[in-house]
């Protein structure tokens, strides 16, 4: 191995996409067909109540009731779902069979960490967006089908309408509010990843678990601290606007990503010499 190699080369970072692509594709097919079914039954269920009394009422009503149960169906799968497949980062270090099977692929550990991530984090999110396409239409095909004079109102929800519509209904209002979504997404699914990598085994459960015992840990210990040791002519002292808060906080998320994703990878690199023998 050349000694520019013995970090990243794409050619084997290339190959090793494709080797886990094959030898995984049974697996990433079950779990991207459950996700489809989760929204098609989900979809169909909620259509049937919302298009049976479209004739009496308008138009207007069937489509905007589908159209924000959507929306809102489709960010809490973006949440759920990715943080479930991001805790499959590791899964295969979980038996001693699969940690010998990656600690001995002729990689480095930066290309296997690296290909892993890619697969489930914008990997994920491609095959998410073809699942809730296919589970929309699936929607579609079936009222089509049974209420053929409502055609005109059974139409199929785009992610670029979901954009649209998590606009009208205030979720989004600008660009620092892209930026929280992206970062809290992005921050949950990081933590999941780095719970896969110090917990192979149930690593969604336990993961979930430290998650809420931190969360909770910060409100009794910071907050109630914070309350005990409060003088009594206490005003709030230095204010910030909203704009200004919800800047730091992105910023604290988008830092929490980074630190997350670098200590999963270390995590995981330190396994080369826990798991080898």
């Amino acid at each position: 191995m050349k000694l520019q190699d013995t970090f990243f080369s794409m050619p084997r970072f290339v190959n090793l996409c494709r080797k886990e692509m094959v030898e995984s594709w049974r697996a990433y097919l079950l779990r991207v067909s459950m996700i489809y079914g989760a929204f098609a039954i989900l979809l169909v269920w909620n259509s049937y109540f919302k298009y049976r009394v479209a004739p009496q009422l308008p138009d207007n009503y069937a489509v905007y009731a589908v159209r924000s149960f959507t929306t809102y169906t489709f960010i809490w799968f973006l949440f759920i779902m990715g943080s479930v497949s991001a805790s499959f980062m590791m899964e295969r270090m979980k038996r001693k069979t699969g940690r010998i099977h990656t600690l001995m692929t002729p990689a480095t550990p930066f290309e296997q960490f690296f290909s892993r991530w890619l697969i489930l984090t914008f990997g994920f999110l491609a095959a998410f967006l073809i699942a809730y396409t296919l589970g929309d239409w699936t929607r579609v095909l079936i009222y089509r089908m049974v209420y053929p004079s409502l055609s005109g109102v059974i139409e199929p929800v785009s992610v670029f309408t979901i954009i649209r519509q998590i606009g009208l209904v205030g979720l989004i209002k600008g660009d620092l509010d892209i930026w929280t979504a992206l970062s809290l997404y992005l921050f949950v699914q990081s933590f999941f990843v780095l719970g896969s990598s110090l917990w192979p085994r149930h690593a969604l459960v336990r993961t979930f678990v430290a998650g809420v015992s931190i969360l909770i840990a910060y409100m009794l210990v910071g907050m109630g601290t914070f309350y005990a040791f409060e003088p009594d002519n206490f005003r709030g002292g230095v204010s910030f606007s909203e704009q200004t808060a919800q800047m730091w906080m992105n910023i604290f998320l988008s830092v929490m990503v980074v630190v997350n994703w670098t200590l999963a990878y270390f995590r995981f690199k330190e396994s080369e010499i826990i798991n080898r023998w």
